[in-house]
């Protein structure tokens, strides 16, 4: 868990404006994980863990509840061969509320649960760093399945805590066309994992796969607020629901609901073709439905960042209550993503600084393939990125996304209702426009024309964004492709503008190379497992940045520092222990800095240093 002193907070370290063009995300949710170098959330059992596993070839009557002891530190990839239990029920009947108790399901394996089976299963855990945690072991085969019918749902639940959800697949197979079991088009289905109550907080769903409900996920306070709320790298696909086509405000579908909601984390997921379905006439895309509809009454931390959203009924991201927006790719929406809350003047009414970083919004497309039709509920606007208010927070920038490619002829807008920037307290610069909606190359950009198509072809696979998607979804549990990855897809769309890559923020699978940069303040174990932690400080007025160094080890640690293009602008050494570096911010160039601590050639700290 994230200690005090494992965090190095800018602004709390110079206590001074940053200057136009420097940024710091964000700092760690309340009570969340550390994440390993691969960017996988770093959770262990207590000593005092029931630890049970579940599989199909397993036996209620002699299934064991292990011990931390008997199972290792990581009870995922546990260090014997386990006595599993046959069905879900019987393990979780053992799990204790308040515990940090764990149920994991065998790899490959499936069930079909009842209407609400997670609802009356999953208990709340002891706190935020002893967690109640379902998950898959195993070392091959696909995530669990667990299949609800046509209108049930997996999870709903009015008050939940200190639980983390990992690696399992929730789907409603009978809404499925392609599964034998499909029921037909007539369903209205139902919401996957509602999560609507009071007091629900510290909830982490990681590397879970979600498809084909109505809702595939809501999270909604309500006499109360959800509290400190993580989504990371999840696949969340193909939700629908029947009359879509000549429906309203009833007949709404989402990828994801989040309202009323303190502090939350959404970061490297995938959103696909949420809100509709174009196998029937009935369940068209309408103005109403989209990937994500994140509503105005958020506040705290509300950080999204490195996820991609594709092919949304109309947004593919509702950001009613703004945030840290960064590095994101949408593509194939019919609009891009949307700020403010319609004719709401409060829309932005939290606290000001909202920054909208390095995204790219490509390949706009009409809601129907018939040219300009708003027949039904569906907008002719292909915007790229719109505001529905008529008020936006000081502090708001807009700066560095890309915005390209339009696919369709009716009314377009680059920044629908952003454009009046003399009217707006914000900064709106060095955004690129390309095509979107009449804006023609410059000179100086090498390749504009590039798309998610394009790059899935750069990469040796099919040139169509469905190839690109179906891959991303597949994905193999616990693995991150550096192929699919936000940051891979935008450092290949910014090289055709001629802007400089983003640094990858984690080491992933694949060939798209490893950590070279971050933006967060993220601790990376060291040689063994022994994380190192560094406290900073700024003395004597603000001409140089002093860091000082605790834990560190006898043998000499170096410090370099660089700027997030890669360049190394610092190098020193520290030894012994207790030792302090400082740096003059006079020979640092504007920006934010990564600075990397090594001790014998392994990586032991990543921080971030925004200069004076």
């Amino acid at each position: 868990m994230n200690s005090p002193h494992a965090l190095f907070y800018l602004k709390c370290l110079l206590c001074v404006a940053l200057p136009i063009g420097a940024y710091a995300s964000p700092g760690a949710l309340p009570g969340s994980y550390d994440t390993d170098a691969r960017g996988w959330s770093l959770i262990a059992p207590s000593a005092d863990s029931r630890i049970m596993y579940v599989g199909n070839d397993g036996d209620d009557s002699s299934g064991v509840v292990y011990s931390t002891a008997q199972v290792g530190n990581d009870p995922k990839n546990p260090t014997i061969t386990p006595q599993a239990f046959k069905t879900p029920g019987a393990a979780f009947d053992l799990m204790r509320e308040n515990a940090a108790d764990w149920v994991l399901f065998q790899r490959g394996d499936a069930w079909q649960m009842g209407n609400r089976w997670l609802s009356s299963s999953l208990k709340s855990g002891r706190s935020a760093s002893e967690r109640n945690v379902v998950a898959c072991y195993g070392e091959t085969g696909a995530r669990p399945q667990f299949k609800t019918d046509a209108d049930d749902q997996a999870w709903n639940s009015g008050w939940i805590q200190n639980v983390a959800v990992i690696g399992i697949h929730l789907y409603s197979h009978e809404r499925d066309p392609s599964n034998a079991d499909f029921t037909g088009w007539s369903t209205e289905g139902n919401t996957g994992v509602r999560i609507v109550g009071y007091e629900a907080r510290n909830i982490l769903f990681e590397d879970v796969r979600i498809g084909f409900y109505k809702y595939n996920l809501t999270w909604q306070g309500y006499q109360g607020r959800i509290e400190n709320l993580e989504m990371r790298r999840c696949i969340v696909h193909n939700a629908w629901t029947s009359g879509s086509t000549g429906g309203g405000l009833s007949t709404k579908s989402q990828g994801i609901f989040a309202g009323t909601i303190t502090n939350y984390n959404f970061e490297e997921n995938i959103f696909y073709h949420n809100g509709w379905n174009d196998g029937s006439s009935t369940t068209k895309a309408n103005m109403y439905n989209h990937n994500w509809y994140i509503a105005g009454s958020n506040d705290g931390e509300r950080r999204f960042v490195g996820n991609i959203s594709l092919y949304g009924a109309a947004h593919g991201a509702q950001f009613g209550s703004g945030g840290y927006i960064a590095n994101n790719v949408f593509s194939h929406n019919a609009i891009g993503f949307n700020l403010g809350r319609g004719d709401k003047v409060d829309a932005f009414d939290y606290p000001p600084g909202h920054k909208l970083l390095n995204n790219a919004v490509l390949s706009g497309r009409l809601m129907d393939n018939v040219e300009c039709d708003n027949s039904h509920p569906r907008t002719t606007a292909v915007w790229a990125v719109s505001h529905g208010g008529d008020k936006i927070q000081p502090g708001t920038d807009i700066i560095d996304n890309i915005i390209a490619n339009v696919a369709a002829n009716c009314s377009r807008a680059n920044f629908g209702g952003l454009d009046k920037t003399a009217d707006f307290p914000i900064s709106l610069s060095g955004n690129c426009e390309y095509q979107w909606p009449d804006h023609p190359k410059q000179a100086d950009w090498p390749d504009p024309d590039r798309t998610i198509e394009t790059y899935h072809g750069s990469i040796g696979k099919q040139q169509f964004m469905k190839a690109f998607a179906d891959a991303a979804i597949n994905r193999t549990v616990g693995t991150m492709p550096c192929e699919y990855t936000a940051c891979a897809v935008l450092n290949y769309v910014r090289e055709g503008f001629g802007k400089s890559a983003i640094p990858f923020p984690y080491e992933y699978n694949g060939t798209c190379g490893g950590a070279t940069g971050t933006f967060s303040n993220k601790k990376i174990p060291g040689r063994q497992t022994r994380v190192y932690t560094v406290a900073g400080t700024v003395t004597g007025g603000h001409d140089f940045v002093e860091l000082k160094m605790r834990n560190v080890p006898v043998s000499p640690v170096s410090i370099t520092i660089f700027t997030l293009n890669g360049a190394a602008v610092y190098s020193g050494l520290v030894v012994p222990a207790g030792r302090t570096v400082r740096v003059n911010t006079a020979d640092l160039p504007a920006g934010i800095f990564r600075v990397e601590l090594r001790n014998r050639g392994s990586v032991i700290r990543h921080i971030m240093v925004n200069n004076l």
